[in-house]
């Protein structure tokens, strides 16, 4: 990471003398700066070349790389704006400009004056690793706690039967000091894999994913129980299973494990499944991108802004000749959101009896910071599915990660926060010309409070928060989020408060209120009433 740092400074200062028709040349950046036939290369052509830089940098494996170039792909890549400074001698202070901090946050961060900062070494400053964070951020975990939303899973049977269905429970407890709204819970069956490496290095096999409470609201610190049903496919193969649970809000917010991921999840509960003897599956360790192995339980890999092939075995364990329908699904980031769904392409493969199959699908237009590419395939052996992600060079995009307030109902006279949580998608250390908007309404559509944040927002999960004075007593509301990059809308998103999810004893706050205020009314014209009566009474005596 602090060589992508040193990448991205770089890039800025020699932008300072770049004529306008290189820049015209960095919209294909993917492609060389200098023909491919200038140089001699044991790499097939410059984007192989390029590829392999971009992978070194991103494993910290720069250093090591650099010394096995020869001349002429150092000349090369001396020629290439995104890398020529990855061959300049920095200064101390370019150093530290390099990581997106300058000498007062650097200063800030270690302790050091300015003085004493710039009196070190280049070398040393490397090794200082400096972050970023907008003088308006605050720390997002101090108002949003990852895993906050506990799922436990129960099942009373030790051995399961392939084609039955079988009742669980779910106790769900939300752990957070506020309401957490239009929340759904799944849960992922997995396969163990025998062998104990593959399962570290690629987790288990997926084989079905399960909706089990659709669109709840948990009040601050509240147990729900939830029962569910799970239907066994017909032909699931035997093995040892496990169940693990997933909280997501609205559609994109993780308050329990991460969904695109294989090893980040609730806890697990063990199942041990009797059923068929062999299965069709894809097989999880063959994964290979542009002709590298993927690991499913790493960091993303980076990969050079160009087609990217993806291979992948299918297995054919039965003795049958098999026609499989392979539904190829490319998302951007994750599937949580169906509106994050690029494309989706089924096409059939022949897969022979006993044996295995290479089949692939090419990324073409590659545009996005972070894909995900997650083919399917259903039949009566399960939902078999893959989540292979991997994040893209130079591309960078931001993300709301979460938004919410902190109090609940909104108080009259009473001080409450809007908090948010912004990060970076991309490789850089931030992304520039970003606008955050949010915006709390009533159910009428009269704004409590507005926030807006204009900047720099960076790789890490950074807070903000702004603290607002509700004018009235408030139990329905709306938070209306919109996010811009370079003024362009890239993500919105509305979440609904209600006390008739959340807790209808707030509704009965409300209504006891709204009741009293019709009895006083009640009463004063009644009392009207009777003065005039008396009056034309007297009136008539």
């Amino acid at each position: 990471m602090k060589m992508l740092h040193k990448i991205f400074l770089l890039l800025f200062l020699f932008s300072i003398s770049i004529t306008t028709q290189v820049e015209a040349q960095m919209d294909t950046q993917s492609e060389s700066l200098v023909d491919s036939e200038s140089i001699t290369s044991p790499y097939l052509d410059v984007t192989d070349l390029t590829e392999e830089v971009i992978y070194a940098i991103s494993n910290n494996e720069w250093e090591l790389f650099k010394k096995n170039l020869s001349t002429e792909e150092i000349e090369f890549l001396k020629k290439d704006i995104r890398f020529s400074g990855l061959f300049s001698e920095l200064t101390t202070e370019e150093v530290i400009f390099s990581q997106g901090v300058n000498l007062d946050d650097a200063s800030r961060q270690t302790g050091l004056t300015k003085k004493e900062l710039l009196d070190l070494e280049p070398e040393e400053v490397k090794e200082i690793n400096f972050t970023y964070n907008p003088p308006e951020a605050v720390s997002c975990f101090d108002y949003y706690e990852f895993g906050s939303v506990e799922v436990n899973l129960f099942n009373e049977l030790d051995t399961l039967v392939y084609g039955n269905e079988y009742k669980f429970k779910a106790s769900v407890i939300n752990k957070n000091f506020y309401p957490v709204v239009e929340t759904d819970i799944y849960v992922r069956l997995y396969r163990e894999q025998p062998d104990e490496y593959d399962s570290l290095q690629n987790g288990d096999h997926i084989m079905g994913q399960f909706l089990i409470a659709e669109n709840i609201s948990l009040d601050s610190n509240e147990i729900k129980e939830i029962e569910f049903n799970l239907l066994l496919p017909e032909k699931i193969k035997t093995g040892q299973y496990y169940m693990v649970p997933y909280v997501v809000s609205s559609d994109r917010y993780n308050m329990l494990g991460l969904t695109f991921t294989d090893d980040i999840s609730g806890p697990k509960i063990p199942l041990k499944i009797k059923g068929v003897s062999s299965a069709i599956y894809f097989d999880k360790n063959s994964v290979r991108k542009n002709g590298k192995p993927h690991s499913f339980i790493s960091f993303l890999d980076t990969m050079v802004r160009k087609p990217i092939l993806v291979e992948v075995d299918v297995v054919n364990e039965t003795t049958e000749d098999t026609l499989v329908e392979v539904d190829w699904r490319l998302y951007n980031w994750d599937s949580s959101d169906e509106a994050n769904k690029l494309s989706s392409e089924k096409l059939e493969y022949e897969i022979q009896a006993n044996s295995t199959k290479t089949i692939s699908y090419t990324i073409d237009n590659v545009e996005e910071s972070v894909y995900m590419l997650s083919p399917l395939i259903s039949n009566k052996y399960g939902d078999n599915f893959l989540n292979i992600r991997m994040q893209i060079y130079d591309i960078d995009t931001p993300r709301v990660n979460y938004p919410a307030v902190t109090g609940y109902p909104l108080q009259k006279n009473k001080e409450n926060t809007f908090f948010v949580c912004l990060h970076n998608t991309g490789t850089s250390q931030f992304v520039d010309d970003v606008l955050f908007e949010a915006v709390i309404e009533d159910e009428e559509g009269n704004i409590i409070h507005h926030y807006s944040y204009d900047g720099k927002v960076p790789v890490g999960m950074t807070g903000f928060s702004d603290s607002f004075i509700p004018q009235e007593n408030t139990e329905n509301f709306i938070i209306k989020t919109k996010l811009f990059k370079d003024s362009m809308l890239i993500s919105e998103d509305e979440l609904y408060y209600s006390c008739d999810d959340i807790n209808s004893n707030y509704c009965e706050n409300k209504k006891d209120f709204k009741s009293g205020l019709i009895y006083l009314f009640s009463l004063v014209v009644i009392i009207t009433i009777v003065i005039l009566i008396i009056i034309n009474f007297r009136k008539y005596e």
